[in-house]
């Protein structure tokens, strides 16, 4: 029976050990996120062009162990097939990563069934899990686990010398194909803590942990899509902390990096959850606030953040006054273009700046005359150290 409503007890130790031993195992996989295009690209030519190779090379290898040239390549065609329809451009990255880890898989199960089940040739599966694990994407790394199995379980039924050389194998195929699949499985995990690593540095800041640009944009994709589904409003809040180059000069960049730490921590502790704080690069950050049922909300929050960065910092014996200023952009469907949503946030920021810094400006409240890209004269710009200005909002 499910606990009454307002029965705040918490599960038993005994209860909650289970669901917490699962998230942390989940938590250490890798999420699976998509790789920039340019990145996705050149792998996947790599691993096409490696597709391809393994065409002429198995047809060799057949009839050099005597199976004839019709038969040998025959038993290649299914690769050369996979290998086009991995190369068909007008498809998506899943299409073409499973057609090419496919290909993978029946260069595999070729060279095993010409070798006569030599043991040895069953290491090329284990090669190639750690090939298809470059997509970093879960569909053809599964695709490529669970087909490993089926192979050794169902080609050993039919034809068991094909895949084994050994009596214990022939006898029990399905036993042993879970034995080899247990050991890919096994052996696999070099590749996921790969992929897990390359994933989370790929797609966070280094100094801060926060998910950069590429992460950022990411997820702003995906919750305006949702949000203009659901009718409700979403807010990108373009944070650049001011002056900082003040602090890199006067105090050097580790000081500039500890005010970035904290500001950083300081913009987290604003964020409801749901939200996503990222660091763009530089001194620039921004937040994503969804579900939003008004654009004053996000103003409350950008109010809530000025406040909160203008807390000074002790930073190399000083106490530093940091402040930020902020653009905001808001919307439901005219976000779904995560550059377009970038730049009028980033649009609004510059306002702010020219309004005297330290404030927050809304993309859709000023003028496109204030858009101008007039440049700004150095002696207008007070800088703010140790003395934060009068936030004047709006």
């Amino acid at each position: 029976m499910p606990p009454a409503i307002g029965d705040r007890r918490q599960p038993s130790r005994l209860q909650a050990a289970p669901t917490a031993l699962l998230d942390h195992a989940l938590t250490a996989l890798p999420a699976g996120h998509r790789l920039p295009d340019a990145v996705w690209n050149r792998r996947h030519r790599a691993i096409l062009m490696l597709v391809w190779l393994h065409l002429p090379a198995l047809a060799a290898f057949g009839i050099l162990m005597g199976h004839g040239l019709v038969q040998s390549l025959t038993e290649v065609l299914p690769i050369g097939a996979c290998a086009v329809l991995a190369s068909l451009s007008n498809r998506s990255r899943r299409f073409r990563a499973v057609g090419a880890s496919l290909g993978l898989l029946a260069s595999s199960a070729s060279l095993i069934h010409f070798s006569g089940g030599y043991i040895e040739m069953h290491f090329h599966f284990f090669v190639v899990v750690g090939i298809v694990a470059l997509y970093q994407y879960w569909t053809p790394f599964l695709v490529t686990i669970g087909s490993v199995v089926l192979h050794h379980g169902v080609m050993a039924t039919l034809n068991p010398k094909t895949v084994y050389n050994h009596p214990d194998a022939w006898a029990h195929p399905w036993r042993w194909a879970l034995i080899h699949g247990a050991f890919i499985v096994v052996a696999s995990a070099a590749s996921l803590s790969s992929w897990r690593i390359n994933e989370y540095h790929a797609l966070h800041d280094s100094l801060t942990q926060l998910p950069n640009r590429v992460l950022f944009l990411d997820r702003l994709a995906v919750v305006a899509r949702r949000s203009a589904r659901r009718r409700r409003r979403i807010a990108i809040l373009y944070v650049d902390v001011d002056d900082l180059k003040l602090v890199n000069d006067r105090l050097g960049h580790e000081a500039g990096d500890r005010v970035l730490l904290t500001v950083a921590e300081r913009l987290c502790s604003c964020a409801r959850p749901g939200d996503t704080v990222a660091r763009l690069g530089g001194d620039e950050f921004a937040m994503l606030l969804s579900g939003l049922a008004d654009e004053r909300e996000a103003v409350t929050v950008a109010t809530e953040m000025l406040a909160k960065l203008r807390a000074s910092i002790a930073v190399s014996g000083h106490d530093l006054v940091v402040t930020a200023s902020i653009g905001i952009a808001t919307g439901t469907s005219d976000l779904d273009l995560p550059g377009d949503a970038l730049r009028q946030a980033d649009a609004a920021l510059y306002v702010a700046k020219r309004r005297g810094k330290g404030r927050y400006a809304v993309f859709d409240r000023f003028p496109p005359s204030t858009l101008s890209l007039e440049p700004i004269h150095p002696s207008r710009i007070t800088p703010t150290w140790g003395e934060a200005p009068v936030a004047e909002t709006g």
